[in-house]
């Protein structure tokens, strides 16, 4: 029995039969339509056998002609079939027959889903209409070992770093930009500058007593036309020697002096302790009312201001006008005109923040470490309000995951647009009707065609069906109900199915 193999709801099929001598198993090479006791008949899997009526072909080039018998040689005969023999919704039919003293060998028909003489996809809609690597085709390796479990575990990397690390990392910019921002003060000065306090130098934190700092500060800025800047200050310890004379402690030796000192003519290199001056020399010095002292020794400043208070009582004198200001209450001098109240801590740090940073950029100083910051902070502000916002969605998904276009698959558009197309014509549905080995109801399927959906294939994603696929044999518009070949069981209702 020769067997074929064609797509189901195939028309104008033409088969071989042959037809052998009942007794001697010979062939019968005059066998035609007309044959005594001629009865063709074909039987679809589980239904009922169909007699055939049978008529002449002209020659075997005659086109197809349902029933049509014609004598091809050595006992074998082409039949046409009517077109009701490999319709949809069975998976076979057989050929048989009977003839008067004859014996009629005849074939077996499989009818599939798919078209065996499609070179290019078997007729399968759900595959590309191209040859594998030719445009809009299927992709292959070229080389030779294409792992699509080594593609899918890539994928999922993919997947990790754009949703997990680098959410992450993204996180943490925008956790350090808070931060920074947390530490910059909320507006710049006039001249545009960060607002800051000096707590420390070079490392150092500053203890100073409040106001004595920002008061040297000034004392040492704060004027219009400075003649002296730190270089006039000797680089020495004060009270050594090259260093700054501190009164009322060692001056250094003075190895001659040239000049009037007063009533002294010549060197004084002699002088070595306590000069000596008694309280009435005191008195006498300041008792005077105007006298002009050019220079004198550190023991000579200690013997006058050794001299008791009390003992300062002469009228006039110079020490007596300096006794009597010092016991004066110093809150009646600070309610005059003529007096200036000494800056406040925030007018000095005005003074030192308000300066231009340009000129205030030493290697190692404050400055430079400012201007640092703020080249950083401005690189940041860049990334976080420019460049981020121009390489990252809007917004996240409704599950809080990043937007992406897969513009391509293993670097390859053609791969990414041919997805696109197969995916938009897979219809998804579920079962919300009666529904049997055979049918089912979707109310969601509103195409007006009959037998719209027939041909395509049903795979089941859910339920005790999942997995489990079948083919669409035809399809009622009015009742929305699919008919396919039947299932090892019913699906339930709202169990999920896709159309390929």
């Amino acid at each position: 029995m020769l067997t074929y193999q064609i797509k189901a709801g195939t028309i104008d099929v033409s088969v071989v039969c042959r037809a052998i001598d009942a007794t001697d198993g010979t062939p019968e090479t005059a066998f035609d339509h007309a044959t005594a006791g001629i009865d063709l008949q074909y039987r679809r899997e589980g239904a009922a056998n169909v007699a055939i009526t049978e008529v002449d072909l002209a020659a075997l080039t005659t086109v197809h002609t349902d029933g049509g018998v014609e004598q091809i040689g050595n006992g074998y005969f082409r039949l046409d079939l009517p077109d009701a023999a490999c319709a949809v919704g069975v998976t076979g039919v057989i050929v048989h027959g009977v003839a008067t003293g004859m014996v009629i060998i005849g074939c077996y028909i499989q009818l599939v889903a798919y078209d065996p003489f499609n070179a290019v996809r078997l007729g399968l809609t759900a595959l590309p209409n191209a040859a594998a690597d030719a445009a809009g085709g299927l992709p292959i390796s070229d080389a030779g070992g294409l792992d699509l479990d080594a593609q899918r575990a890539d994928v999922a990397a993919v997947l990790v770093d754009t949703s997990t690390t680098l959410q992450a990392e993204v996180d943490g910019i925008q956790a350090d930009a808070e931060d920074i921002q947390a530490r910059l003060p909320a507006a710049l000065t006039a001249g545009g500058n960060i607002k800051a306090d000096l707590v420390s130098i070079l490392g150092t934190v500053l203890t100073e007593t409040a106001g004595l700092l920002a008061g040297g500060f000034k004392k040492f800025f704060n004027v219009a036309t400075p003649t002296g800047t730190l270089n006039s200050v000797p680089d020495a310890v004060a009270g050594a020697a090259s260093g700054l004379a501190i009164v009322g402690s060692n001056m250094g030796t003075a190895t001659s002096v040239t000049g009037a000192v007063g009533s002294v003519t010549g060197a004084v290199g002699s002088v070595a302790a306590d000069v000596g001056i008694t309280q009435a020399g005191a008195d006498k010095v300041w008792s005077s009312a105007a006298r002009t002292l050019t220079a004198f020794s550190t023991a000579l400043a200690v013997s006058v201001w050794d001299v008791l208070a009390a003992a300062v009582a002469v009228a006039s004198s110079i020490g007596l006008q300096i006794k009597t200001n010092l016991d004066v209450v110093l809150s009646t001098r600070l309610a005059t005109s003529g007096y200036t109240a000494p800056p406040t801590v925030g007018q000095v740090a005005d003074q030192v923040w308000d300066e231009a940073l340009s000129g205030h950029l030493g290697v190692g100083s404050t400055g430079e470490a400012l201007a640092a910051v703020k080249a950083d902070a401005a690189a940041i502000l860049v990334d976080t309000g420019t460049t981020l916002d121009g390489r990252i969605p809007a917004a996240l998904s409704g599950a809080g995951n990043m937007k992406a276009d897969a513009l391509a698959v293993d670097g390859s558009t053609t791969a990414a647009t041919n997805l696109k197309q197969s995916a938009t014509v897979i219809y998804v549905g579920s079962v919300t009707g009666a529904a049997t080995t055979t049918t089912l109801i979707d109310s969601a399927l509103t195409q007006a065609a009959t037998d719209f959906w027939k041909g395509r294939i049903i795979i089941f994603l859910t339920g005790t069906l999942k997995f489990q696929a079948t083919d669409i044999t035809a399809f009622d518009a009015a009742l929305d109900k699919l008919t396919f070949t039947a299932l090892t069981e019913a699906p339930a209702a709202a169990d999920q199915y896709v159309i390929l």
